[in-house]
């Protein structure tokens, strides 16, 4: 397990959210961001899973909103908030 998803593991996330976030947080690349298609990812999940493009959407969501500034950024250089953060 990585450090993480470790942190989301004791953070304030509960079973299925868990999960989920945990999965995004592993298709993470080196860097962090996520550059895999939310789409593509969700037929790669085995059906028993239950897991839906929308689950998949909103784990997205709640991993850009970490403590973790830029973690899950959809591509590199774009991390959520900087813009707001540049111009305060």
């Amino acid at each position: 397990m990585s450090i993480c998803t470790s942190s989301f593991a004791a953070g304030s996330l509960e079973g299925r959210d868990r999960v989920v976030v945990g999965l995004l947080i592993e298709a993470l690349d080196e860097n962090g961001y996520f550059a895999q298609d939310l789409a593509e990812l969700a037929e790669l999940l085995p059906e028993e899973l239950g897991i839906s493009l929308d689950d998949l959407e909103t784990a997205l969501v709640q991993l850009q909103a970490s403590r973790s500034a830029g973690l899950g950024a959809a591509q590199s250089g774009r991390v959520p908030g900087a813009a707001a953060q540049g111009a305060a």
